[in-house]
């Protein structure tokens, strides 16, 4: 049994990491897709190549993945996150959830629906699978 259970630790480790490092993808596949006028306005001047919510990178490029495992045996626990994991500055918080003047992109939020619903998904797989 304890075979099948470290078997079973690495296989959930790897799925919580390519559930993260999917979910840090589509949230920076959903920032370009959040145009604004100002973005297609930069764009038709020739001052960027992005009509979403990317100017200088800096909101982009701060997203990233994580992923860690605790404990050995049956008492492994998985920790994966995703999205602005450094220095959140409030200007990213504004564009993910809007003001009165900026439409809200709900980038981190898409993201993580579809992360969690793969994430389940996969998990039951492995579940049948093994037990």
């Amino acid at each position: 049994m304890t075979r099948q259970v470290d078997s079973t630790a690495a296989e959930l480790h790897d799925l919580v990491r390519g559930v993260v490092d999917d979910g840090a993808d589509d949230m920076r596949r959903f920032i370009l897709e959040a145009t604004t006028k100002t973005g297609d306005h930069r764009v038709s001047s020739g001052r960027g190549s992005h009509a979403g919510r990317y100017e200088t990178g800096t909101m982009y490029d701060a997203v990233d993945s994580s992923a860690t495992t605790d404990g050995a045996g049956d008492r492994v626990r998985f920790v994966g996150e995703f999205g602005w994991l450094n220095d959140v500055l409030d200007y990213y918080l504004m564009q993910e959830n809007g003001t009165s003047k900026i439409d809200a992109m709900h980038a981190l939020h898409k993201a993580f629906i579809n992360a969690s619903e793969k994430f389940q998904k996969q998990v039951n797989d492995i579940v049948r699978k093994n037990f």
